[in-house]
């Protein structure tokens, strides 16, 4: 079963800390696609979107899939090397590294794709469709319980997606999941990712 890819070198960690490369790895995670076609998903000059596809591939978070040859010109299609990535727990830790603004764009990418998948199926959100959100004042051990629950079902949900699934009948769903500080923390309180 293919697993979630856990980032413990800090040069992959580098690489990924650039904002537009969290954007090609969202369009490369299912579908193996182009430079062209993610410059065109992306609005992005093709020649930019190589440039990050290959510090991608230099540090084997993405490979070329297959090629194709049209008019003389040979087609790379890239795609991710695991159907998702998470950081290892030190690797926050490290000095010199930047995340937060490629952690912010994860997220407003994540939260893109749902919002284009609700309103394509506007008409047809039922009693199937779930929605939870609120926010809590919560310890550190809380808020660890918390995330660690998510990580159960987030592994569960990837087991799902890995278990052979041909000739079964199902519909497909959509989940996302964030837990980020709020703000609002007490004094002598430390906030937590």
């Amino acid at each position: 079963m293919a697993k979630p890819y856990i980032i413990n070198d800090i040069e992959q960690l580098k690489v990924i800390s650039v904002p537009i490369r969290i954007k090609i790895l969202w369009e490369i995670f299912e579908t193996p696609r182009t430079g062209k076609m993610i410059g065109d998903l992306l609005d992005t000059p093709p020649s930019k979107i190589h440039y990050h596809l290959k510090e991608l591939e230099r540090v084997g978070l993405i490979y070329v899939e297959s090629t194709e040859e049209k008019n003389g010109i040979i087609q790379k299609f890239y795609k991710t090397i695991a159907p998702g990535f998470q950081l290892g727990d030190v690797l926050p830790q490290q000095e010199g590294v930047v995340l937060s603004d490629s952690l912010k764009e994860n997220i407003v990418t994540s939260l893109d794709k749902t919002k284009s998948i609700v309103k394509r199926g506007e008409e047809e959100l039922s009693t199937e469709t779930f929605n939870y959100f609120t926010t809590l004042k919560l310890t550190k051990e809380q808020y660890d319980e918390v995330r660690n629950k998510f990580r159960e079902i987030a592994k569960f949900l990837m087991d799902q997606k890995d278990a052979d699934t041909s000739g079964k009948k199902g519909n497909e769903y959509h989940f996302n999941f964030i837990g980020l500080p709020a703000g609002n923390k007490n004094e002598g309180e430390e906030e937590h990712e």
